[in-house]
């Protein structure tokens, strides 16, 4: 039996109901200002619950713990260092991460963050925001061709590179991209970005993690590519958010919650 959340606002309040859509049968509801589950059939507790993870972020509080599945527990070390990210709060989703040790910090590039092409970037990533995807922004950057975003989703993680080349002719090989007639190492950077924070995650994590590099054009006159460069995604910023849904894979719930956990720690990335 398939299930439906519908989200109602009004009078300040702010909920979201499960139903079925085969009886059209309100089986609960979660209220998003007060943490509240309501549940009618406790026998259908794990379905509500599963119906409502893709809506939320971060980790199943601890008063919901015993609804959800028993998956292998992470390594201590790890539960003990990510405890205090776990939260529903829409207000303070995760606690600011600890200052990165000397080393690991980055020059800051200030013109990147209020650029049109981030503008456009942030507007198609605060879609899969809502529908529960986790969008981690990099402190601070150097350079625009840098990642600037970390985003874990049911298809993986990816690190997005917002490049603003209005009214320019793109066209991606297999190992560079040209913009109009200049030769720009786009892939090459994307590649290795990703491959640094699939290295730093494993590290946190103890194990293996995938992290697919995307490079995201914004405002060119013509964006032509092929399948040369089949571990770099390329796609034009305002398809972003609907470009990410295709992709294919799968992670779990409390996979995607430790890779998020794992990059605060990291101290890269933030909200």
């Amino acid at each position: 039996m398939a299930l439906v959340v519908q989200r109602w606002q009004r009078n300040g309040q702010h909920r979201l109901y499960v139903k079925d859509t085969d009886t059209r049968a309100q089986l609960g509801y979660y209220d998003v200002r007060t943490g509240r589950l309501s549940v009618k059939d406790d026998a259908r507790s794990y379905e509500v619950v599963g119906a409502l993870r893709p809506y939320l972020t971060g980790s199943v509080p601890f008063g919901l713990a015993h609804l959800m599945p028993q998956y292998p527990a992470p390594p201590e070390s790890l539960l003990a260092s990510t405890e205090a990210l776990e939260t529903f709060s829409a207000q303070d989703r995760h606690p600011r991460p600890r200052r990165r040790q000397r080393g690991l910090a980055r020059t800051a590039w200030p013109p990147l963050r209020g650029s049109k092409g981030e503008r456009v970037v942030g507007r198609r990533l605060s879609r899969l925001e809502r529908d529960g995807w986790d969008v981690l922004s990099a402190e601070t950057l150097h350079d625009p061709a840098e990642a600037g975003h970390l985003v874990i989703g049911p298809p993986g993680a990816f690190t997005i590179s917002t490049l603003y080349h209005p009214r320019a002719r793109i066209r991606v090989g297999s190992q560079v991209v040209w913009v109009d007639d200049a030769i720009r190492e786009y892939l090459r950077n994307a590649r290795l970005e990703a491959a640094s924070s699939a290295n730093r995650l494993g590290r946190m994590l103890g194990i293996p993690v995938r992290v697919t590099p995307v490079l995201a054009f914004v405002a060119a006159a013509s964006l032509e590519t092929h399948d040369g460069h089949p571990d770099v995604l390329v796609v034009a910023g305002d398809e972003l958010d609907r470009e990410l849904r295709d992709c294919r894979g799968e992670l779990s719930l409390p996979e995607r919650d430790r890779i998020v956990a794992a990059a605060y720690r990291c101290g890269l990335w933030t909200a």
